[in-house]
């Protein structure tokens, strides 16, 4: 017989918020962590006096995916 999931913490779902979720409107959860670690790794980023800026590399990188971060920049988005 199947089981009856009577709470959050019975579900699968639970896991899937707990791995990739969002917190208004960024990436949050452990693939938010794992995706800025690999940022920082590969020096897409770097965190400097407890903030992280996008280095010039970083800048090419994310604009092949169509985002400009100079845009992103002047509208006060924060990348990590």
């Amino acid at each position: 017989p199947t089981v009856q999931v009577r709470s959050l913490k019975q579900s699968d779902q639970l896991k899937q918020i707990r791995y990739a979720r969002t917190c208004y409107d960024h990436l949050a959860g452990r693939l938010g962590v794992e995706i800025t670690e690999k940022l920082l790794h590969r020096e897409f980023i770097i965190l400097k006096e407890g903030e992280y800026i996008v280095t010039e590399q970083g800048k090419q990188w994310f604009l092949n995916f169509g985002i400009n971060v100079e845009t992103a920049d002047i509208k006060r988005r924060v990348f990590a």
